[in-house]
């Protein structure tokens, strides 16, 4: 009699960041045969929250394969206008997790970006989750199963909190408030929000941007704008079902502009090299730059 084969594998077989949540990522988008004018802020946040996470720092190989890969992308059919590309980083080495890993392994998804358009979102106020004392806080790691579970009741994203009780962030967004009085502010560091590339083109744009502690109940009377690198700015139409003034559309037009990458994104890239915006972006940036030189030439889509 034959035995049936297993279908239980052996945790030692799996890849070391499934076991323990090991990897960080990046977002962002591309057009046909040319990335987004800040795409160091991508790559180096990327690099640096890697760095943050203690994964081995890529070989030279490594970092010239994605450059390449990310570039062979955009180079394919431009039938639609944009692209989103997802760059994971992720441990591998021992099955011990006592041991640090001994690789990282990296991945690259693309696809079609046909959802960037949003109607108004309906939120809701979710947990004190963040906390700016946790290591990683800011990091950009894959969504864990307690924010991906999170009952959102109908509603369209949840607004998560840090252990005080004041806002951080969205679960797939940064957030920007347009207070009554004419005040522009986002959640300030100290509720561990996630380093956001589109708030930092923004602050180096805006110098009437603030970084500052929001409590859910600052909102009444106010605007709010939910923020990535792949929609840009969606209006925030009720906070728990209590309706919120919309946003002036310029501040959704502009928001867009800066995640399309054309003459406003420039010049807020430009003026984050100069030294304006958050000071963690000239890290990135730099880190980026780096990697690029020493991959070497022929990166198109880099230029």
């Amino acid at each position: 009699m034959v035995a049936e084969e297993s279908t239980i594998a052996a945790a030692a077989r799996l890849p070391r960041a499934v076991r323990s949540g090991e990897a960080v990522y990046d977002t962002l988008l591309g057009r046909h045969g040319r990335l987004h004018p800040a795409w160091p802020l991508h790559l180096g946040r990327l690099l640096a929250d890697a760095e943050r996470l203690a994964l081995p720092a890529l070989t030279t190989a490594q970092e010239r394969a994605l450059l390449a890969a990310v570039d062979a992308a955009l180079q394919q059919d431009g039938s639609h206008p944009f692209v989103r590309l997802r760059m994971d980083l992720y441990a591998d080495g021992p099955s011990d997790l006592r041991a640090p890993p001994s690789a990282t392994g990296v991945a690259l998804d693309v696809s079609v970006a046909t959802d960037r358009v949003r109607p108004p979102a309906a939120v809701r106020v979710g947990p004190r989750l963040r906390n700016a004392a946790d290591p990683l806080a800011g990091c950009k790691r894959a969504a864990t199963a307690s924010e991906r579970l999170l009952p959102r009741h109908g509603a369209d994203d949840v607004l998560l909190r840090d252990v005080d009780g004041m806002l951080s962030e969205a679960t797939t967004s940064s957030l920007l408030v347009l207070f009554g009085d004419g005040a522009i502010a986002t959640p300030w560091q100290a509720s561990a929000p996630l380093r956001s590339t589109t708030i930092a083109l923004l602050a180096a744009l805006e110098p009437r941007l603030r970084f500052v502690a929001i409590a859910p109940e600052d909102l009444q009377g106010s605007a709010m704008v939910l923020l990535n690198a792949v929609a840009g700015g969606r209006p925030v139409a009720s906070v728990d079902g209590a309706p919120l003034r919309p946003p002036e559309r310029e501040w959704i037009d502009r928001c867009r502009a800066l995640v399309d990458g054309g003459p406003l994104a420039e010049r807020a890239f430009a003026a984050l090299v100069r030294g304006d915006g958050p000071d963690w972006a000239r890290d990135a940036i730099a880190r980026a730059e780096a990697m690029v030189r020493r991959s070497g030439a022929g990166i198109a889509a880099f230029a």
